[in-house]
Formats: structure tokens, sequence, C-alpha cells
């Protein structure tokens, strides 16, 4: 008997994700996670959570699946997305699961997967999973096969030492410099994942003013999830007068990374990506990778420091797929993710921020300072609801005959010294709307007059 996954259910590179308990329902876990585990043949998985009160139940949902189809869980607990992708690597595993929405709202929670390479699945995979579930042709093993559950105490460890001890940073990177800076640093983990390894890997790398923000795993959390300026008006508020070099702010698996200045103003998401990559093509050179919806400071950091530039589809899987084909030495995305191959395929809030936190202080500078150096962008996101996400391109190329298409996700208009960018969410019921231009007005103008044409 074939049974088909809910059209609630948004499933692709990013996982499968929806809200808890319906239509991501513990017994629609159950079935996935046999697929998942007939997928991989009973290899061995590793699981982690971010803090989602619905954790635990789908976390043990999860392992009972898994373990029925003969795959031994690496069970390491609440960590950040990227320490799974890392933990994966060091164990040799057959692949990773983290139980989390990343940036969606609480009510949310998702299962989003890696192979043994550490890296988001492609679609064709993700689609091979579909195939298992609905057909419902899953790989049980008899009662002395089954798979076993082992507490992994170590995954932040190994984490840290995946970005500090890699060969790069070893030849590059002075982490006594950094430690020498006597750095003051403020963390909003948003009650996240990231509310014990960001502080354990700061401390690492000597830093020793750290105060931490929504550092309770167990509470709700603390403000919406998305580290947007919109969101952060706590964390502005409590940061006011205060002397911080930097704010740290994650979303709740600590991928992402947005920052606070010295001068307690929020840096837009799309730096982060660009100070990391002007950081490493300092030491070493070669081709960049960021998706279409990334801001245009990534083309500036490549004409800066003479080095290609690839733009790929949005969604992790995408960038490192790319990456990997253009033999990028740094990518990301302009939500506030850093991949950094030299530790691993991944976006990586701690890999941005040991990147940062090198150019800062071998700089000798303010980051409120350092941005002045870079030109004045501004984007604009919005988002309408669409169950279906559909767009219809042809009214949209209508209304804006004289610009350059895209079409490799969505539609991409290009225009002199200005871009919008309209496709439908892999992780939300929305269509999402970005617009960049060297001015407010026209950044208004493409989105309200896109807004009205879906």
């Amino acid at each position: 008997m074939t049974q088909k996954i809910s059209n609630n259910i948004k499933k692709g590179v990013s996982g499968f994700r929806g809200i808890y308990p319906d239509p991501l329902s513990p017994e629609f876990v159950l079935k996935l996670s046999m697929a998942i585990g007939t997928f991989f043949k009973g290899k061995p998985i590793v699981l982690g959570t971010d803090t989602r009160l619905s954790r635990d139940v789908l976390a043990s949902t999860v392992i009972a699946g898994l373990t029925s189809c003969g795959c031994d869980v690496h069970y390491l607990g609440v960590v950040p997305t990227p320490t799974v992708e890392v933990n994966v690597l060091k164990y040799k595993a057959g692949a990773g699961i983290i139980i989390s929405a990343s940036h969606n709202p609480a009510e949310w929670n998702a299962l989003k997967i890696v192979g043994s390479d550490g890296c988001f699945l492609t679609q064709d995979k993700i689609n091979k999973i579909i195939s298992i579930f609905e057909t419902g042709r899953f790989m049980f093993k008899p009662f002395d096969r089954t798979g076993r559950k082992f507490y992994k105490k170590d995954g932040v460890k190994n984490h840290i030492e995946n970005i500090i001890q890699n060969k790069f940073s070893k030849r590059f990177i002075n982490i006594s410099q950094i430690k020498k800076r006597s750095f003051s640093i403020c963390i909003d983990a948003v009650n996240g994942a990231g509310y014990k390894a960001i502080p354990e890997f700061l401390t690492e790398i000597g830093i020793k003013k750290i105060k931490v923000l929504n550092d309770d795993p167990n509470k709700k959390f603390a403000h919406i999830p998305e580290p947007t300026k919109q969101n952060l008006k706590s964390t502005l508020k409590y940061l006011h007068g205060k002397k911080f070099d930097l704010c740290f702010v994650v979303d709740p698996d600590a991928d992402r990374l947005a920052i606070i200045s010295d001068k307690g103003e929020y840096i837009s998401e799309e730096f982060t990506q660009a100070l990391a990559a002007f950081s490493y093509l300092e030491y070493k050179r070669g081709p960049i990778v960021t998706n279409l919806s990334s801001s245009m400071l990534m083309d500036y950091v490549a004409e800066e420091y003479r080095v290609p530039i690839y733009r790929s589809k949005v969604g992790e899987a995408n960038v490192v797929e790319m990456m990997k084909a253009k033999r990028a030495v740094i990518g990301g995305e302009g939500n506030g993710g850093v991949i950094w191959p030299d530790a691993h395929y991944g976006r990586d809030s701690l890999a941005g921020m040991f990147l940062i936190l090198d150019l800062l202080s071998r700089k000798k500078i303010k980051l409120s300072e350092l941005i002045k150096n870079f030109p004045e962008y501004i984007i604009m996101k919005a988002k309408k609801y669409s169950e279906t996400g559909y767009v219809d391109i042809g009214k949209i190329k209508k209304e804006f005959p004289d610009c350059g298409i895209d079409e490799t996700d969505g539609i991409k208009l290009l225009l002199k010294n200005a871009w919008v960018h309209i496709r439908a969410s892999a992780t939300e019921p929305v269509v999402r709307v970005i617009a960049e231009s060297t001015t407010q007005k026209q950044v208004k103008d493409l989105i309200n007059k896109v807004l009205t044409l879906i």
C-alpha cells in the first residue's frame, strides 16, 4: 500500500520540514526514518538536535526508525547543525540527521539529512528516500541485527578542532594574535543549539570577555529565530550603551551568523560571508561561490582580489555542489552562511566567527571602521504567503521588458546596479522577493511592484 507525503511537508535539499505535530507527526517521522535507514542500507548515522521543545519526542522516534533498519546511531544531543556535519566525517558515518527547522518559528521542526561527505543530499537522493517512504519497502533487521544507540559527548570538541586545527588554520591563522586583541564579545544564542558550543569555541581561541544572552536550551526561543534586524529589537536594546567589540547572533541551529558592530549597529547578514571571504582571500586566492539571492558585496570582494565569482541556486546543497565543481576556496549564502571547505562543506557560524575575528585582529581595526571600506548596497527581503509557490514568470517578464533575465532559480531580473529575485521558498509556504540597489527608493519600488504581480 502506497502512502503519499503530505503537501504541507516542505521536502527538498533542506530536508523534510513542517509544523509539529501536524503534519510533522511522530508517525510520519517514524516512517521517514525507516526510509532513511533503508536508503543508507543500515550504515551508522550521526544524530543531533536543536533546542525546539519537540526535540526529544522526535529524536526518540528517529532513533527507533533508524535502529529498526540496522543503523547504529551516534547521538550527540543538542548541538549546532555544523557539529553534526563534522562528526559524520569524524566517525566515518554513512549519514547524519539534524532535527531542526533552522530559522523557522518554534512550532516547526524538520529532519535535515547529510550524506557521508557531511553535505546535504541532492534532490535526486531526496527523491529516492521519498520513493522508499511511499512504497513502504523498509529494510527491517531481525532482533539480533538491529542498530544500537551510542551517546557521544565530544561532538562540539570535534567541531572546534575541525575549525582551528585544519591545515589552513594551522598554516595561516595566528590564534595568539586574536587572543592578544582581547575582544569583548556578546553572543545572542536565541536559546538555541549554539548556547554552549559558541562560548566554548571562543574560549578555546583565547577570548576571555564573553557575555551570552538567551542561553537556556529549555526555554522557548527568546525572539523570532531568524537573525534579521527586525527580529533583534530586544538584543539591540540590551547592547545600547554597552561596550562590546562585537555581538554574534545565530539562528536556532547555529549555522547562520549575523553581526552587531562595536557601535551597537546591526550589520546586514549579507556582510557575514563577504567579510569571511575578504579575510580568507588575503591568504589564498581562488574562485568563490554564492547564491543568486546574495548581495553584490560578494562581487565587490571578487573584484578586489581579482578572482572569479559564480552564483548557484539558493540552498546550501546547491552552493556546495557548485563550489566543488568550480573548486571554490570559500563561499556561502547571504543569509549569514559561511562555507569554508578547508574545514568542511557546510554553513558554519563558528567558521565565520573565526575568519572575521582573524581579519579584525590582523588589521587592528574595529568592525564599524572596516565596513566603511565596502560599497553601500541596500537590500530588502519580502515574502508573500503561497501554498503552491507558483510565480507567473511570463507576467513578470512582460512588466520588466528591458531587464536581463536569469531563470536558473525562479526568476532574477538584472538592472543597472540593481536586481530583484523572485522564487518559491523551499523551507516555508511563501514566495520570496529579494531586491538590491544603491538607492533606497529603487529597492522599495522593485519590491512593491513585484509584490503586486505575484
